[in-house]
């Protein structure tokens, strides 16, 4: 079962397993090979269920786990940094089910996991924890993340489980929400999978039972 993608900057391609993180290897027009890059048979690790892959800094890839463990390979040392879900650890994120990872502009990991948004700071170390309450309209609708996605002008799209889709102004550090409403204008539904912003500044929005906006 192949659970998440990924594009590598020189177009290799990554893919998340039941057991681990591979890569595809073309070996002539019509036939390919995998190879595993992170398993059991390399690592040490508490889950090998990657569920998200995102490359950072040249050689750096981040993998989130269904635990909510997230690891730091690096390519050139092979070496694992480790970011644990158990409260107390050193690197604890406190995080059930990685769900998405994606890097902004300034170099910030955004986890979107089963119970919330967090952002993280490579240099600093530092997070950020984004929780749900629908009583607060600054905040998330839904604390369970779907997906993240920059437009071309660096806003921060969260699509959600049952909370729409919401815009994150960082000037502002709240949210504002596009939900799906019976009988006022607002999009079709409010389990959000996937956005796109095409050449001419249409902007997509993909949803699982609704279709597409």
């Amino acid at each position: 079962e192949i659970i998440a993608i990924a594009v590598d900057r020189i177009g290799r391609i990554l893919i998340g397993v039941e057991n681990g993180l591979y890569i595809l290897i073309e070996q002539d027009t019509d036939r390919f090979s995998v190879r595993p890059l992170v398993t059991k048979d390399q690592f040490s690790l508490s889950d090998y269920r990657v569920q998200a892959i995102l490359e950072g800094d040249p050689g750096q890839i981040w993998i989130g786990t269904r635990s909510g463990c997230v690891y730091l390979w690096d390519r050139k040392t092979n070496d694992i940094k480790v970011f644990q879900n158990e409260e107390g650890s050193s690197n604890a994120l406190g995080i059930s089910g990685v769900r998405v990872l994606a890097k902004d502009a300034n170099g910030m990991i955004w986890i979107g996991t089963f119970v919330g948004l967090i952002q993280y700071n490579p240099k600093t170390e530092e997070y950020h924890h984004f929780f749900a309450d629908d009583q607060n309209p600054t905040h998330l609708r839904s604390r369970s993340i779907r997906s993240i996605f920059f437009d071309q002008r660096g806003g921060l799209w969260i699509g959600t489980y049952h909370g729409g889709a919401s815009y994150y102004d960082p000037a502002l550090s709240r949210f504002q929400h596009f939900e799906h409403l019976a009988n006022r204008n607002g999009i079709s539904h409010n389990v959000v999978s996937s956005f796109l912003e095409d050449e001419t500044g249409n902007f997509w929005v993909g949803t699982e039972g609704g279709g597409l906006n």
